[in-house]
Protein backbone atom coordinates (compact mmCIF):
# COMPACT_ATOMS: atom_id res chain seq x y z
CA UNK A 1 0.00 0.00 0.00
CA UNK A 2 1.31 3.67 -1.09
CA UNK A 3 -0.09 6.00 2.01
CA UNK A 4 -2.48 8.86 1.87
CA UNK A 5 0.68 11.14 2.64
CA UNK A 6 2.89 9.02 0.54
CA UNK A 7 4.00 10.64 -2.75
CA UNK A 8 6.25 8.78 -4.98
CA UNK A 9 8.16 9.69 -8.02
CA UNK A 10 9.73 7.21 -10.30
CA UNK A 11 8.78 3.32 -10.96
CA UNK A 12 7.20 1.56 -9.10
CA UNK A 13 7.17 -2.59 -9.58
CA UNK A 14 5.98 -5.27 -7.87
CA UNK A 15 4.02 -9.35 -7.97
CA UNK A 16 1.48 -8.64 -5.58
CA UNK A 17 -1.76 -6.37 -5.06
CA UNK A 18 -1.00 -2.56 -4.49
CA UNK A 19 -3.11 -0.25 -3.30
CA UNK A 20 -2.87 3.58 -3.79
CA UNK A 21 -4.00 6.43 -1.43
CA UNK A 22 -1.20 9.10 -2.11
CA UNK A 23 0.10 10.05 -5.50
CA UNK A 24 2.63 8.45 -7.76
CA UNK A 25 4.16 9.77 -10.77
CA UNK A 26 5.93 7.47 -13.54
CA UNK A 27 5.31 4.26 -13.97
CA UNK A 28 3.42 1.60 -12.41
CA UNK A 29 4.42 -2.03 -13.46
CA UNK A 30 2.22 -4.72 -11.25
CA UNK A 31 2.10 -8.53 -11.65
CA UNK A 32 -1.93 -8.66 -10.20
CA UNK A 33 -4.51 -6.06 -8.84
CA UNK A 34 -3.76 -2.29 -9.14
CA UNK A 35 -6.80 0.16 -7.27
CA UNK A 36 -6.68 3.62 -7.14
CA UNK A 37 -8.63 4.74 -3.72
CA UNK A 38 -10.92 7.63 -4.47
CA UNK A 39 -8.73 10.21 -3.11
CA UNK A 40 -5.77 8.79 -4.56
CA UNK A 41 -3.81 10.55 -7.53
CA UNK A 42 -1.72 8.98 -9.98
CA UNK A 43 0.01 10.14 -13.48
CA UNK A 44 1.96 7.19 -14.59
CA UNK A 45 2.02 4.79 -17.11
CA UNK A 46 0.46 1.40 -15.39
CA UNK A 47 0.19 -2.11 -16.48
CA UNK A 48 -1.74 -4.75 -14.50
CA UNK A 49 -3.57 -7.79 -14.42
CA UNK A 50 -6.38 -5.20 -13.55
CA UNK A 51 -6.62 -1.84 -12.40
CA UNK A 52 -9.57 -0.46 -10.26
CA UNK A 53 -9.90 3.10 -10.38
CA UNK A 54 -11.71 5.07 -7.70
CA UNK A 55 -9.62 8.58 -7.80
CA UNK A 56 -8.02 9.96 -10.33
CA UNK A 57 -5.77 8.33 -13.27
CA UNK A 58 -3.86 10.36 -15.69
CA UNK A 59 -1.84 8.09 -18.54
CA UNK A 60 -1.41 4.97 -20.62
CA UNK A 61 -3.44 1.42 -18.79
CA UNK A 62 -2.85 -1.59 -20.06
CA UNK A 63 -4.50 -4.48 -18.34
CA UNK A 64 -4.34 -8.26 -19.04
CA UNK A 65 -7.86 -8.86 -17.74
CA UNK A 66 -9.99 -5.91 -16.36
CA UNK A 67 -10.40 -2.30 -16.21
CA UNK A 68 -13.01 -1.04 -13.66
CA UNK A 69 -13.25 2.97 -13.48
CA UNK A 70 -15.65 3.25 -10.84
CA UNK A 71 -18.62 6.21 -10.65
CA UNK A 72 -15.77 8.81 -8.75
CA UNK A 73 -12.83 8.28 -10.97
CA UNK A 74 -11.40 10.77 -13.54
CA UNK A 75 -9.22 9.02 -15.85
CA UNK A 76 -6.92 10.20 -18.98
CA UNK A 77 -5.69 8.68 -21.28
CA UNK A 78 -6.09 5.61 -23.16
CA UNK A 79 -6.88 2.11 -21.71
CA UNK A 80 -6.40 -1.16 -23.03
CA UNK A 81 -8.33 -4.26 -21.81
CA UNK A 82 -10.08 -7.17 -23.21
CA UNK A 83 -13.06 -5.93 -20.13
CA UNK A 84 -13.45 -2.22 -19.41
CA UNK A 85 -16.53 -1.58 -17.40
CA UNK A 86 -17.13 2.69 -17.14
CA UNK A 87 -19.76 3.27 -14.14
CA UNK A 88 -22.39 6.10 -14.44
CA UNK A 89 -20.88 9.43 -13.06
CA UNK A 90 -17.21 8.25 -14.23
CA UNK A 91 -15.09 11.32 -16.02
CA UNK A 92 -13.09 9.23 -18.92
CA UNK A 93 -11.19 11.07 -21.73
CA UNK A 94 -9.54 8.67 -24.18
CA UNK A 95 -9.21 5.67 -26.42
CA UNK A 96 -10.16 2.59 -25.68
CA UNK A 97 -9.34 -0.46 -27.26
CA UNK A 98 -10.38 -3.73 -25.85
CA UNK A 99 -8.15 -6.57 -28.12
CA UNK A 100 -10.01 -10.40 -28.75
CA UNK A 101 -8.85 -13.26 -30.94
CA UNK A 102 -11.54 -14.31 -33.80
CA UNK A 103 -12.09 -17.77 -33.61
CA UNK A 104 -10.99 -19.66 -36.79
CA UNK A 105 -13.64 -21.25 -39.00
CA UNK A 106 -13.26 -24.67 -39.88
Amino acid sequence: MIGSTTSIRGRVTGDENLTILGSVEGSVQISKELTVDKHATVDATVEAARVLVSGQLSGQVTADEEVRIDSSARVTGDVTAPRISIADGAHFEGRIDMPFDIPTID
